[in-house]
C-alpha cells in the first residue's frame, strides 16, 4: 500500500479500470494523457482542487468548486465549463468508478503553449484513486513536526489562497522536515508568524480556545473552515489571529487540518512536546466531531446516483 499520512491508497487501483475525464471525454487512466507542451507541466500555470468521497457522497463539493473559480478568477484562467457542469462531471467520475471511499483531483491549466504564448483551449482533468481512512495508529500517536528553515512565499508575490499547481515552495518545505526526520514542517511566513504546514492547516488549543492563523497568510482550506464550524457550534471558542513560535512551543494542544488528513493532532514541535505528548481533549472532541460529520448523510454532501 502507498501511504501518505498512514492514508491508505490502492497501489492495484490501476488495474480496477478507473475512468478519468480528459477535455470532454471519458477514458481509461492508462489511457488519460495530455500534451508535453499542457501550460500546466511546462509553467505550473493552473489550478486544482482535491475533494474526498465518502460513502454518504462527495464532501463539500460545492465549496470546492467555489475555491477552483475564485482562484481561476485570480489567475484570470478561464475554466471551459460552467460550475454546474463541473459539479456534473465529478459526480459522474465517481459512479463511473464506483468509488465510496476515494479521492477526486479536479486540475485545470491555460492549455497547450511553448513558451508564453498559448494555442489552445484550456485543459480539464477530473481523475482520483480510492483511499482508506487515516490509520487509527497515527491519530493516537500524532504528527512530529519541525519548523522549516525556509519561509512561505510572501503574499506580494502571490496570494495564499490560490490552489495553484505550482507547489514547489510545498515540496522543499517538505523536503527540509524530511531531512529531519519529522513527519511535517511548520512553515512561517516572512514576517516570522506562522502560516500552516506543506499541505494542511494549522491550529493550536489554548485554555479551552481553538487558534488558527489569518486567513490572508494561508490557503482558506474548507476543511479548516469545517474544524472551525464544529468548534464554534459545539462550545469552543475559535479566533483567526497571528501566532508565533511562542505560541505554538507553550499551547495545550497542536492540530493539522486537511482533505485526506481529516484532523490530526500534532505532539511534538522543533523537540518540544506539546501539552503532555497526546491528543489532547479538544483535538479528540473535534475529531469526533470531524467523523459523526463525514459519515453522516446531509447537505454537506453530494449525492452520487
Amino acid at each position: 500500500m502507498i501511504q501518505k499520512w498512514g492514508v491508505p491508497v490502492d497501489d492495484e487501483c490501476r488495474n480496477r479500470d478507473l475512468v478519468f475525464y480528459v477535455n470532454g471525454r471519458w477514458v481509461k487512466d492508462v489511457d488519460a494523457k495530455i500534451s508535453v507542451l499542457d501550460s500546466g507541466l511546462l509553467h505550473g500555470w493552473g489550478i486544482f482542487e482535491g475533494i474526498r468521497i465518502y460513502p454518504p457522497g462527495i464532501f463539500k463539493l460545492e465549496e470546492h468548486l467555489d475555491r477552483l473559480y475564485r482562484s481561476a478568477k485570480y489567475l484570470k484562467l478561464e475554466i471551459p465549463v460552467t460550475k454546474s457542469e463541473l459539479k456534473g462531471i465529478c459526480t459522474e467520475f465517481v459512479r463511473r468508478n464506483s468509488l465510496k471511499l476515494g479521492h477526486i483531483r479536479v486540475l485545470v491549466s491555460l492549455g497547450e503553449g511553448y513558451s508564453w504564448w498559448i494555442y489552445s483551449p484550456p485543459t480539464l482533468l477530473v481523475l482520483g484513486v480510492p483511499v482508506g481512512h487515516v490509520s487509527e495508529t497515527l491519530y493516537r500517536e500524532g504528527l512530529v513536526v519541525k519548523t522549516s528553515s525556509l519561509r512561505k512565499n510572501p503574499i506580494v508575490c502571490i496570494d495564499p489562497r490560490v490552489k495553484s499547481l505550482n507547489y514547489l515552495n510545498h515540496k522543499l518545505h517538505r523536503l527540509d522536515a524530511e531531512a529531519a526526520g519529522a513527519d511535517e514542517p511548520l512553515v512561517l511566513d516572512t514576517q516570522g508568524f506562522v502560516a500552516e504546514l506543506s499541505g494542511s492547516n494549522f491550529f493550536v488549543a489554548s485554555k479551552g480556545g481553538l487558534y488558527t492563523p489569518r486567513r490572508h497568510s494561508v490557503l482558506e482550506g474548507v476543511t479548516r473552515a469545517t474544524v472551525l464550524e464544529l468548534a464554534e457550534k459545539n462550545g469552543i471558542p475559535t479566533c483567526e489571529t497571528d501566532l508565533t513560535l511562542y505560541d505554538v512551543y507553550t499551547a495545550d494542544e497542536a492540530i493539522a487540518s486537511g482533505t485526506l488528513s481529516e484532523v490530526m493532532p500534532i505532539v511534538k514541535i522543533d523537540g518540544r512536546v506539546i501539552g503532555d505528548g497526546k491528543p489532547g481533549p479538544i483535538t479528540r472532541r473535534l475529531r469526533e466531531l470531524f467523523e459523526k460529520l463525514v459519515t453522516t448523510d446531509g447537505p454537506w454532501f453530494t449525492k452520487v446516483d
